[in-house]
């Protein structure tokens, strides 16, 4: 298989390689609508056979900006049409709210799943991202070694891929 499809056997060859989970683990996949977190789910759902996790989705709204339930309505649509428990999660914290506020509520709330993996959708644009963010902010060493494959029970499966790969799956697959 070439092109978009060969996608899919590299993600589940990134789950094992890095153990992000084991067969049978709950894995709560965070949705938010996005171009990434859509095609995450979507290569999940297409590698579970190889994976073994038993997915659900989790989706944010940070009541942050005019739109954002419209966001969370899609996400619990989407899970409604592919047939995946959906947990929405709805923070209200109004249109004043940081970016750090909003990740902190955000976390906060997927500490609470009853899961043993939270998946990311950080895919190698933001990996080189907060690389660069780091060094312009003076950091030592860890710092420069970017985001991690896992830390604690949070897991990027898409962290070699670049956002382009997941541009062309979604267009092959047809994704909204």
């Amino acid at each position: 298989m070439s092109g978009p499809g060969r996608l899919r056997f590299a993600v589940a060859e990134a789950v094992a390689r890095h153990r992000l989970w084991a067969n049978g683990d709950r894995v709560a996949v965070a949705v938010s609508g996005g171009l990434d977190s859509v095609c995450l789910l979507d290569l999940l759902q297409q590698t579970a056979g190889m994976h073994g996790g038993a997915l659900s989705v989790v989706t944010v709204d940070h009541g942050t900006r005019p739109g954002s339930a419209e966001d969370a309505d899609f996400v619990e649509a989407l899970c409604a049409e592919r047939g995946v428990p959906c947990t929405r999660i709805d923070l209200a914290l109004g249109r004043d709210a940081s970016e750090a506020g909003c990740r902190a509520g955000r976390f906060l709330a997927f500490e609470a799943l009853d899961t043993e993996v939270v998946a990311l959708a950080h895919q190698r644009d933001d990996q080189a991202e907060t690389v660069l963010v780091n060094l312009l902010r003076g950091t030592g060493p860890l710092g420069l070694e970017g985001m991690a494959w896992r830390r604690g029970h949070y897991v990027r499966p898409l962290l070699d891929t670049p956002r382009a790969a997941l541009s062309a799956w979604a267009t092959w697959r047809g994704l909204a």
